[in-house]
């Protein structure tokens, strides 16, 4: 038992919430739920997918064959059978992995603009819950850790050894497979992966948004202008001041005192 449930996924959402795009989170029953559209995701991210049941598997499998992108963290099927085996992670993913034997797996992101981000995979938790444990500087790196092999665009290294830790691998029939091996992710990974899935991201940088057909909320923590984006040309109403903004795909710039909020209403171009 490594409670590595939590920094891959209560931990995640941070990060997740200042990539300047929407996310939803659900569970992978939702799949046979009658109301799920599979069609509005550009990115599924399975961030515990260790024994997912046979009807996942083949749920997965079927978003894979539309052409679905898929991110996967730290082990993905890798105890779908007696024994915990790479055969079912490369098997349902399509990325060959190793097993890498790491001291320190801290992962340093290669892509443009990301060189001195690094992160790691730990345990900080491992005397007792994380609500009661009583030193935060005593932790251990989770393991075990694995190494993508195949990749065609790698994003990031481990340190100790140089070998890929996290990057996209390219389908033939379109969409790609994605991976991870530490968590949580930074956010600048997260917006590079989103790059590649063709996620509409709604700000220029790395803020807090909530966003709906008709409303939109943006945090921004160190004040400073921001460009914001939309999809289509929308008018975007002030509740504060009233002003009227017209917003399109090429983004308009909005400045932000420190730790303000902005609220707007969102309205079609035509109203």
């Amino acid at each position: 038992k490594t409670n590595t449930y939590y920094p891959m996924v209560e931990h995640q959402s941070e990060a997740l919430n200042k990539t300047g795009a929407p996310w939803d989170m659900c569970m992978t029953f939702d799949f046979d739920c009658e109301g799920f559209d599979a069609d509005q995701y550009k990115l599924y991210i399975f961030p515990t997918l260790f024994a997912p049941t046979e009807d996942t598997r083949e749920k997965i499998s079927e978003l894979r064959r539309k052409g679905k992108n898929m991110l996967y963290l730290h082990a993905p099927f890798y105890a779908c059978e007696e024994e915990l085996s790479l055969s079912p992670m490369e098997e349902n993913t399509g990325i060959k992995f190793e097993r890498c034997d790491l001291c320190d797996n801290t992962v340093r992101l290669c892509f443009d603009g990301a060189e001195d981000v690094t992160f790691d995979f730990i345990n900080k938790t491992l005397k007792g819950d994380i609500w009661h444990h009583k030193d935060p500087d005593e932790f251990e790196y989770i393991t075990p850790i694995f190494a993508p092999a195949n990749l065609d665009v790698v994003l990031g290294r481990f340190v100790e050894n140089g070998k890929p830790a996290c990057g996209i691998k390219f389908r033939e029939d379109g969409g790609f497979d994605a991976f991870c091996a530490c968590a949580p992710m930074p956010v600048e990974l997260i917006r590079e992966f989103y790059e590649y899935a063709n996620v509409f991201m709604y700000a220029s940088k790395s803020i807090p948004i909530y966003i709906s057909s008709s409303f939109e909320c943006i945090y921004n923590y160190d004040g400073g202008t921001v460009k914001l984006y939309m999809p289509k040309s929308s008018i975007l109403t002030d509740c504060f001041t009233g002003e009227r903004h017209l917003v399109d795909e090429k983004g308009k710039d909005f400045y932000f005192e420190p730790h303000e909020t902005k609220y707007f209403i969102v309205e079609g171009k035509e109203s």
